[in-house]
């Protein structure tokens, strides 16, 4: 993973907002699918296959649960990184990285404390996301970011840091500019209605944060 700010956007649901994303320079496309959980954003792999055939930028599954069901999601959809957003322990975590990685699936595990960081990092995974969204409040629209959490981690951590929860157009040059995050994760900020994008506000957050003291 690049050293440079990467800009995810998660919880695409339909083909314009897909389009949108590129034409706007987002990096990673983002994709819920089967998530163990009811929550607005969640695809039917038949849906999510859809959208990923027709990707131009690299795509993330963000899902979870038991690693062979992980494993075989992934093993049909092919993007190019899982991430795992559940309960997974550090062992599944481990077990699905390795297996992914033999597949050139990058894996990224997302946390929300300080617990078991220095664990993860031995493992495979690619980069590990610091969130406010965790699995019992994932279905909310909207949380605050944590950069007091954040930096802890980043303390403690050697592999890429994501940071996600409560970004927005208006605040993520400052999240940017205090963290020096190596991707941001965004969601519900860019969004009209859950799952229904907004191109001005996606246009709007990729130019702010391109355009961060941080990035020249």
């Amino acid at each position: 993973m690049s050293d440079l700010l990467k800009i995810k956007i998660c919880g695409l649901m339909r083909g314009q907002d897909v389009q949108w994303c590129e034409e706007s320079g987002v990096d990673v496309l983002g994709f819920v699918v089967e998530y163990p959980r009811e929550v607005p954003w969640n695809l039917t792999r038949t849906q999510a296959a859809t959208l990923i055939a027709t990707a131009k930028r690299p795509t993330c599954i963000v899902t979870g649960g038991a690693p062979e069901s992980v494993i075989t999601l992934a093993g049909e959809l092919k993007p190019d990184m899982v991430q795992l957003h559940y309960r997974e322990t550090v062992a599944q975590t481990a077990e699905i990285a390795t297996t992914l990685k033999k597949s050139g699936i990058q894996t990224i595990r997302a946390v929300y404390d300080e617990t078991d960081i220095r664990a993860l990092c031995e493992t495979d995974i690619d980069a590990i996301l610091v969130d406010s969204r965790t699995s019992e409040n994932a279905a909310n629209s909207s949380q605050t970011v944590d950069i007091d959490l954040f930096l802890r981690i980043k303390a403690q951590a050697d592999k890429p840091l994501v940071i996600g929860g409560g970004i927005t157009p208006d605040n993520v040059n400052d999240v940017i500019a205090r963290t020096r995050a190596n991707w941001i994760d965004v969601m519900t900020s860019v969004e009209h209605l859950p799952g229904v994008k907004d191109k001005m506000k996606i246009e709007a957050l990729v130019r702010n944060a391109r355009n961060s003291s941080w990035q020249h």
